[in-house]
């Protein structure tokens, strides 16, 4: 399994690439954060770079979307995941 940082994890099996996105749990009835963490399937992917392409996706739109990300903030975001993506291979290589 890949950490990539604390929101995303990329696992897989013999035919997929699986995104796996961690989050906070809200209580239903109150609608205010429990403080647990729980993981979700976010996707199936054929390779790893449609995976990691996803994650790029969606971290450029979640910035977007805040309203408050320079470009030169969402490109050094952006550097800083693939980054730990490759020093993870690396690590993972050298075992």
């Amino acid at each position: 399994m890949i950490h990539v940082n604390e929101r995303w994890e990329i696992d897989s099996d013999p035919r997929n690439y699986i995104l796996l996105e961690s989050h906070e749990t809200v209580n239903r009835k109150t609608g205010k954060p429990t403080g647990k963490i729980s993981t979700s399937t976010y996707g199936f992917y054929p390779s790893l770079s449609l995976a990691l392409r996803a994650i790029v996706n969606q971290e450029t739109l979640d910035m977007i979307g805040d309203g408050y990300i320079s470009l030169r903030e969402a490109v050094r975001r952006i550097e800083e995941i693939e980054r730990k993506i490759f020093n993870s291979k690396l690590e993972d290589d050298g075992k």
